[in-house]
């Protein structure tokens, strides 16, 4: 009966040790997923500003080839562009951190998750072992006198 329970509990300890580990990976590919959002971000970012570049440089030249000058109406078609072009780079940017902190959170929660895990594996076996030991001492008469 004693062994029996002693098993019992080193069973629950692997049990919770594997489990651990389980959430424990999960939360580094979550951290994982969150640096190439990071690395996305900046590809994007660079990705806009060459946009940004070539489509200033564009105007820019089709203006000058007509012989006119960049200001008035030119100017404020360029700095409307530039600006429509920014607020798009911010929102995709804005939607990537998003992402990036929801990895992150999503990471955090898996690692509470080992712990607590952990934990209660190391609970139950407590209380497996206390049990069997009361039991153990019911069953061979400790405690009555005789």
């Amino acid at each position: 009966m004693a062994f029996g329970g002693i098993f019992q509990a080193g069973q629950q300890i692997i049990a919770a040790g594997k489990e651990s580990t389980e959430a424990k990976y999960n939360a580094k590919i979550k951290e994982q997923q969150a640096q190439m959002i990071e690395a996305q971000k900046g590809l994007e970012a660079y990705q806009f500003d060459r946009a940004m570049g070539k489509a200033g440089g564009t105007l820019r030249a089709n203006v000058g080839a007509s012989g006119i000058t960049m200001s008035g109406s030119p100017m404020a078609a360029w700095i409307d562009m530039e600006t429509q072009m920014e607020l798009d780079k911010a929102i995709g940017q804005y939607n990537l951190e998003y992402q990036k902190r929801f990895a992150l959170s999503e990471a955090g929660g898996y690692y509470r998750q080992a712990s607590n895990i952990k934990a209660a594996g190391y609970s139950n076996a407590f209380s497996t072992l206390l049990n069997t030991g009361v039991n153990y001492g019911i069953a061979s008469g400790w405690g009555t006198k005789k």
